[in-house]
C-alpha cells in the first residue's frame, strides 16, 4: 500500500513539474506578444505620420506647381502685352515721322518761309518723343532697335545783310542715363522657403509653408556677394520654426533688436552684403542645400541724344513779301 503510495506522489510531483514549466512557457509567450504588439503600435504610428508627411508634400508640391505656372503664365501675358504696346508705339512713331518728314519736304520745296517755323515745331516734338528716355529703355529690355534717325537740320527764319543763304548747325548733346532692374529666382526643397533677402543687406526672411512645425537647430544661412565672402547665422539647436510661421534674421547694422521666436539679431554679421549679383542659400544640419534665392541687378544703359534745333538763315529777297519783322513769328515749344 505504501508502495502504491509513492509511485502516486512520484507521478504527481512531476504533473507539477510540467504544469509549473508550462505556466513559465505561456507567461514568456504573452511577454512577448505584448512587446510585439507594442512594437507595432509604434511602427503603426510611424507609418501614420509619414503617410501624412507625404500628403502635405503632395499638397505643397501641387501648390507650388499653380503658383509658378501662374507666375509663367503672368510673364507670358506681360510680356505679350509689352511687345504689342511697342508695336504700336513704334507704329505710332514711324507714321509720326513719316508724315512731319512729307511736310517739311512740301514746304521747303513750296519755298515758304512762313510755314517753316510750325513745321520746324513739330520737327522738334517728334523728335522729343522719339527720344523719350521710357521708350528707349522698354525697347532695350525686348531688343527692339531703337536707334534715332540721322540728323534732321530744323530750319529757323532769320535776317542777314547779304542775298546769300547759308546754314547754322547747332551742336548736339548726349546724356548716358541708367536704368536698374531687379531679377529674383528662388528654389525650396523643403517646407522653409527664403522669402526675402533685402538688397541693401538688413535682413533675410523664412518661412514655413506647411502647417506642422519645423527643427532648424544646426541649420546655417547663408549669403555671398558678387562671389565675395560669406556673411552666415547658425541657429541654436533648439529653434524650431511653427507651421506656416516666418522668421527675420536681422544684421547688427539694421538697427533691430531681438524679438524671439519671429526676429533674430545676428551678432556677428554687421551687413548681409550689397551688390550687383547675391545669393542666398539654407542649408541643413546635414549639408543639404534646402532652399535658395538669387538676386541679379541689371543695369540697363541709354544715350539721350538732345538735338536742337538749327537756324535757317534766309535772304532778304525771301522775306520782301512778310509783314513785320521775321523775328516776331518764332514759334515757342511748350
Amino acid at each position: 500500500m505504501s508502495r502504491q503510495l509513492n509511485d502516486l506522489k512520484t507521478i504527481a510531483e512531476r504533473y507539477r513539474n510540467q504544469y509549473t514549466k508550462c505556466h513559465d512557457e505561456l507567461r514568456e509567450i504573452k511577454s512577448s506578444q505584448d512587446d510585439k504588439d507594442s512594437e507595432i503600435t509604434a511602427l503603426r504610428a510611424q507609418n501614420d505620420a509619414l503617410v501624412a508627411r507625404i500628403k502635405d508634400l503632395e499638397k505643397q508640391m501641387r501648390i507650388e506647381h499653380e503658383f509658378h505656372r501662374e507666375a509663367l503664365d503672368n510673364r507670358d501675358k506681360e510680356l505679350q502685352n509689352m511687345r504689342e504696346a511697342m508695336a504700336e508705339q513704334l507704329k505710332m512713331y514711324q507714321e509720326h515721322e513719316t508724315f512731319i518728314h512729307k511736310l517739311i519736304v512740301n514746304s521747303w520745296k513750296a519755298r515758304k518761309p512762313e510755314s517753316l517755323c510750325p513745321i520746324g515745331c513739330l520737327l522738334d516734338i517728334a523728335m522729343q518723343f522719339y527720344l523719350d528716355p521710357v521708350f528707349l529703355a522698354f525697347a532695350h529690355r525686348l531688343r527692339i532697335d531703337s536707334t534715332p534717325p540721322a540728323q534732321r537740320k530744323t530750319p529757323k527764319k532769320q535776317k542777314t545783310k547779304g542775298p546769300d543763304r547759308s546754314q547754322r548747325r547747332g551742336q548736339k548733346r548726349r546724356r548716358v542715363e541708367d536704368t536698374r532692374s531687379t531679377v529674383h529666382s528662388a528654389t525650396a526643397a523643403g517646407v522653409v522657403a527664403i522669402e526675402d533677402s533685402d538688397p541693401e543687406g538688413e535682413y533675410i526672411k523664412l518661412h514655413n509653408t506647411s502647417e506642422t512645425d519645423q527643427p532648424l537647430g544646426g541649420w546655417v544661412l547663408k549669403r555671398s556677394v558678387d562671389g565675395g565672402d560669406e556673411a552666415t547665422y547658425k541657429f541654436t539647436s533648439k529653434y524650431v520654426l511653427k507651421g506656416g510661421a516666418e522668421v527675420t534674421v536681422w544684421s547688427t547694422g539694421s538697427g533691430e533688436k531681438q524679438d524671439l521666436p519671429t526676429d533674430i539679431v545676428g551678432k556677428n554679421i554687421e551687413s548681409w552684403g550689397v551688390g550687383e549679383k547675391i545669393n542666398t542659400t539654407l542649408i541643413d544640419a546635414s549639408g543639404e542645400v534646402m532652399a535658395s534665392r538669387n538676386l541679379l541687378r541689371e543695369v540697363v544703359q541709354y544715350e539721350d541724344t538732345t538735338y536742337p534745333s538749327t537756324d535757317l538763315e534766309v535772304g532778304k529777297e525771301e522775306l520782301f513779301h512778310q509783314q513785320g519783322d521775321p523775328e516776331e513769328k518764332r514759334c515757342a515749344i511748350m
